[in-house]
């Protein structure tokens, strides 16, 4: 119910979005901004703390969604050629699908709104939380593709979407800034029967400066230049 120039969604997401890659502790780094971006264009606080769990919604019903797919209809491939180390992908994917079956029936059934810290909210109802998945498994499918593109052809796309989508979680659940060293290290250990480690580290460097490195300083550029615009704009 915000409205909003799509420039200024379109800023705030990004920004808030790599802030929340880059730093690490999701609710103090993106959080923070996208309060003090919405706050500023008058958005009310209750308003921008929904913005802000349906983002964080999007975001994990993406991720499980394709998790619960990839891992449960490809476990052949994947398995002969992603080596974990906690048993069977398959189990993962079954995990994954049921997460997310369990928030479709939430989503279904419940009517009543929700309440946090006073403020009450509903979530969506079946079809924007599809539109939702739709839009978070491209962004999955997008952000393994630059990686995918970094590697050698000796491995397919699934595999690495696979691989991917484990070391991102690990790096994410750590609360480590961007992951750092965690995604790697998962990726190294997982992919090196089948790649060579020069190539891997090589290939996760770049990836870390086109995915984390250059966004990050677009976003702290776009961020400073907008707080000296709203500030010059507020002098007399």
């Amino acid at each position: 119910g915000v409205k909003l120039k799509f420039t200024s969604s379109a800023l705030v997401s990004f920004v808030g979005y790599t802030f929340s890659k880059n730093i690490g502790f999701t609710f103090l780094s993106g959080t923070s901004v996208r309060f003090r971006l919405y706050g500023k264009w008058g958005v009310v606080g209750g308003k921008i703390l929904v913005i802000i769990i349906l983002n964080y919604l999007t975001f994990w019903l993406g991720f499980f969604a394709l998790s619960g797919i990839l891992f449960t209809l490809w476990p052949p491939v994947l398995q002969s050629a992603v080596r974990v180390p906690f048993g069977s992908l398959k189990v993962i994917g079954i995990a994954s699908a049921g997460i997310y079956v369990l928030y479709m029936v939430v989503v279904s059934l419940r009517k009543r709104p929700f309440r946090i810290r006073g403020k009450s909210f509903t979530l969506p109802g079946r079809s924007f939380t599809l539109v939702q998945t739709g839009i978070s498994i491209l962004d999955w499918l997008l952000s393994a593709g630059v990686f995918f593109m970094l590697l050698p052809p000796e491995i397919g796309y699934f595999e690495v979407l696979g691989v991917f989508l484990l070391s991102q979680f690990a790096g994410l659940s750590s609360q480590v800034p961007g992951g750092l060293g965690v995604f790697e290290a998962l990726t190294i250990i997982i992919l090196s029967p089948s790649l060579k480690p020069d190539i891997l580290v090589a290939a996760l460097i770049l990836y870390r400066i086109i995915f984390y490195l250059v966004p990050f300083i677009i976003a702290m550029v776009s961020f400073a230049a907008g707080e000296l615009l709203y500030r010059g704009s507020e002098k007399p």
